[in-house]
């Protein structure tokens, strides 16, 4: 009978595989469709970063091929077949705050595959911002009041479930980060009576500055060097037992000479805001040299009494 042909239907690709959140009015849900996966183990975790208040409630779950693979409020383990996994989240605003922020991660191995924040009850939108070089970094959010003000904005910095910084109207942020990715999410609200609002958002690393005297304590006569370094700043200001505009770098300037303890500052200025450096040097007095010195008052005593007992010998040296 010979070798049956193979099942044409068996080697073509699903055209479609997704799934679509369907809520009562006043309720959210949200799908997020990965990326084709290969078959394996999955972890789903949401995380609420509870900005500006918790959701009253926060559920997701994974499906794939028509199935439910897991539902969590927190964190869940699962097989997936090779394909698109679709991720779902349902979370619930509390009555007294308005909105909400959450994310969600796809984890295989311990390594994230997939993950995304989404903002609820609010205007969102998130940048996500790739850091090469590890340092401190400034995060400025500006309402630009177009064509007014905006009731409420702010942007919450996130590296997967960890929230490192939060801005609130027009202000700043700084946060510690390493190489990796980054998301800002922005949330708010336009002002009344308006259908749109303007902010600007910016991410800069802040000034790092390196000071250092040439020492520590000197004594009278002794000339005060400094030398300097700073990295991310666009001009530097001095202060305190110096003054005026400096260079970004300077290596062993004189400052002159010192008589009482003094401190030297250095403020460096860049689009990521300023960095202060002082260090201290100390002032000692020199003792006094030659011209024999003072007396203490044990020394004259001793002297004294050595005076009166030669002064003893030679009357009793004299003929009677």
């Amino acid at each position: 009978m010979g070798n049956r042909a193979p099942r044409v239907d068996a080697y073509i690709a699903k055209l479609a595989d997704f799934a679509a959140p369907v809520v009562a009015s006043g309720d959210f849900g949200y799908a997020f469709p990965t990326g084709a996966l290969a078959a394996g183990s999955y972890s789903l975790s949401v995380y609420d970063y509870q900005t500006p208040t918790p959701f009253s409630a926060l559920n997701g779950l994974a499906e794939q091929h028509a199935a439910v693979l897991a539902s969590t409020s927190g964190s869940s383990n699962f097989a997936a077949a090779a394909g698109i996994v679709n991720l779902l989240v349902f979370p619930a605003l509390t009555a007294s705050s308005p909105n909400g922020l959450f994310g969600l991660a796809l984890a295989a191995q311990g390594s994230d595959v997939y993950q995304a924040t989404q903002g609820v009850g609010a205007l969102f939108s998130s940048q996500t911002v790739n850091v090469t070089t590890a340092g401190s970094y400034n995060v400025r959010l500006t309402d630009l009041g177009f064509p007014a003000s905006f009731d409420t904005i702010a942007v919450i910095v996130t590296q997967g479930s960890t929230q490192l910084g939060e801005v609130v109207g027009s202000d700043a942020t700084s946060f510690a980060a390493t190489p990796g990715a980054y998301v800002l999410n922005v949330l708010a609200q336009v002002g009344t009576g308006y259908n749109y609002g303007l902010y600007g958002l910016e991410m800069n690393p802040v000034p790092v500055v390196s000071l250092t005297p040439s020492a520590t304590s000197v004594s009278s006569g002794q000339n005060v060097s400094l030398s300097w370094t700073a990295t991310n700043a666009t001009n530097c200001v001095a202060s305190g037992g110096w003054s005026g505009a400096q260079a970004l770098s300077g290596s062993n300037v004189s400052v002159g000479t010192i008589t009482q303890n003094t401190s030297y500052t250095l403020t460096c200025t860049g689009a990521g805001g300023a960095t202060p450096q002082t260090v201290q040097v100390s002032f000692a007095a020199s003792s006094s040299k030659g011209g024999g010195g003072a007396f203490s008052p044990g020394a004259l005593l001793a002297l004294s009494v050595l005076a009166g007992l030669n002064l003893r010998r030679r009357r009793a040296m004299l003929p009677g």
